[in-house]
């Protein structure tokens, strides 16, 4: 399916489910945005992705850039309004955080 839809109450792992979706697409050589309406509430999904991928080698952080990157994968953290800006035609996965809905 081409959309993943998580239905679940306060405290349920939506956040972890998320993470551990986008770690396993960024090693699949996918891009991936996780993005939310502002980027403090990004930040703990940017926080489980950097944890969930520290023993995997070859994964590098940009602090500055705000991306995990995985050979040719990434996981970039992102608000609303950056991805609004944005370029890039090239994205595979998309996960909203903050939202009713997450898609994958």
């Amino acid at each position: 399916s081409r959309h993943r839809v998580v239905r679940a109450g306060r405290r349920a792992g939506k956040t972890r489910l998320a993470s551990v979706a986008a770690v396993l697409s960024m090693t699949q050589n996918q891009e991936v945005f996780w993005v939310a309406p502002v980027y403090s509430q990004a930040e703990k999904g940017m926080d489980l992705c950097i944890d969930l991928s520290r023993n995997l080698p070859g994964v590098y952080w940009s602090a500055h850039r705000k991306r995990l990157s995985f050979h040719k994968g990434s996981i970039s953290f992102r608000s609303v309004f950056l991805v609004l800006s944005s370029s890039s035609s090239a994205l595979d996965t998309a996960i909203f955080a903050k939202l009713t809905l997450v898609l994958i």
